[in-house]
């Protein structure tokens, strides 16, 4: 069983999670070891023996270069080498390297579902006084998207954005709005 794997983490930053196995415990000589890939990059690292489970500590110096993305992370056992080496998996995840904070080059740190549904809404904003859905100048012609099919595809968005707004407020410990529904009951 791992304990405080984050789902997300960030390059320069320090990774620490434990992981207790009592089929493969560090005093019949077995190591741990953990690796991050994704169709571009790999890193590794190897787990240290803590009672009777592993401590994995991943410091600055070795999370500072690794490439913002998404990866798998996984962790394993093995002992022995050779013809008699033993390897078992023990656990794969998802997670997120994000780019240092410190030192990464200025950007917009808004997902995809946030900049369009700010670009809808700018589009909307913009064009609230016209009327027209298309026009003609010479040989061009510019077609606009209806109205209709702009705050479909806000509501859409918004949805959205309210989801990722909602888990980031989850996993920061905070709480969501209770969602109390009443019901009466009569003849």
């Amino acid at each position: 069983m791992a304990t405080g794997i984050p789902t997300t983490t960030r390059a320069g930053d320090t990774l620490n999670f434990s992981v207790i196995s009592a089929d493969y415990p560090p005093s019949a000589g077995w190591a741990l070891g953990v690796s991050l890939k994704n169709v571009g990059n790999a890193y590794t690292a190897s787990g240290t023996a803590s009672g009777d489970g592993y401590s994995i500590n991943i410091g600055p110096a070795v999370t500072a270069p690794w490439v913002p993305g998404r990866y798998m992370l996984s962790w394993w056992v093995s002992r022995g080498a050779g013809l008699t080496l033993e390897r078992h998996t023990l656990g794969v995840q998802a997670i997120v390297v994000l780019p240092d904070a410190t030192t990464a080059s200025p950007s917009d740190g808004r997902s995809f579902a946030r900049r369009a549904l700010d670009a809808i809404e700018a589009v909307i904003e913009q064009r609230a006084g016209r009327a027209d859905l298309e026009y003609r100048i010479n040989d061009r012609q510019v077609k606009h998207i209806p109205p209709l099919e702009l705050m479909q595809l806000r509501t859409k968005l918004r949805a959205e954005v309210k989801a990722e707004d909602n888990a980031a407020t989850l996993s920061a410990g905070g709480s969501l709005p209770s969602r109390k529904v009443f019901v009466r009951f009569g003849r």
